[in-house]
């Protein structure tokens, strides 16, 4: 499968390998022919490995290789805690981006993997964006499922000309893979799953910071108030006779 995951850098680049291939095709044989005879086998190839859980082009931040066909924790103590922790305080807070605000506000720095040529894959440290707490708790790695085409491109029409957009989410009954209990996770399936429904029941404005809300009486901001600096939220009281 290392041969698989060059064989993608080479053909993205069309590099040197893909001007021999078409040097050495058999007269008669189109250029055209021959990348699209290459691509087809070269997806066949990816597909085979994803389905049996082998396709490591990359391995997420709080896991390293074993082999180049199995991924375990990070065995950093430091890297593991950093990961528990976001799912820690989004079962506290419940919301994304409190948890994001809550780790900017405490200046807590998470791990992110650096690919250099000079070193390779290195880990390093850096406050979070909203995009890598986001990542960590979507992705179905981190509850120990290997999933495979999650996303996909489409081709759209704009000013008469064809535009390809790359990374449109599919829904989770369209990826093409996915292999349960694959490895060691930092959450069970079932934590996942109530996860990815509060995300989405977020994001839809139906969740707990507006679920419940009213437009009148005592009851005006509940589930709306949250500290400022701890993202916890507010119970809301009335002082007076009247209310």
């Amino acid at each position: 499968m290392e041969v698989v995951g060059t064989a993608i850098i080479v053909f993205g680049s069309f590099g040197a390998l893909g001007l021999f291939l078409i040097r050495m095709a058999k007269p008669g044989v189109s250029r055209d022919k021959l990348i699209a005879s290459f691509r087809s086998n070269l997806g066949r190839s990816i597909l085979l490995g994803a389905r049996r859980g082998e396709l490591l082009l990359t391995v997420a931040i709080g896991y390293v290789k074993e082999r180049h066909n199995r991924i375990v924790i990070d065995p950093n103590r430091r890297v593991r805690e950093g990961i528990a922790l976001v799912f820690l305080k989004f079962a506290e807070f419940q919301s994304i981006r409190q948890v994001h605000l809550w780790l900017r506000q405490e200046r807590i720095t998470l791990p992110a993997v650096r690919y250099t040529a000079a070193e390779g894959r290195s880990v390093v440290w850096k406050l979070p964006v909203y995009n890598t707490v986001h990542h960590i708790l979507t992705n179905p790695i981190y509850a120990g499922a290997y999933a495979f085409g999650r996303t996909c491109s489409r081709v759209t029409i704009a000013d008469g000309r064809k535009r390809i957009v790359r990374g449109h989410k599919r829904d989770r009954d369209e990826w093409e893979v996915l292999l349960m209990e694959h490895h060691e996770g930092y959450l069970s399936w079932a934590e996942f799953e109530r996860n990815q429904r509060l995300i989405a029941d977020n994001a839809n404005s139906k969740g707990l910071m507006v679920r419940g809300s009213v437009r009148w009486g005592e009851t005006l901001l509940a589930g709306l108030l949250r500290c400022g600096h701890c993202g916890r939220k507010l119970h809301v009281a009335y002082g007076g006779k009247s209310g």
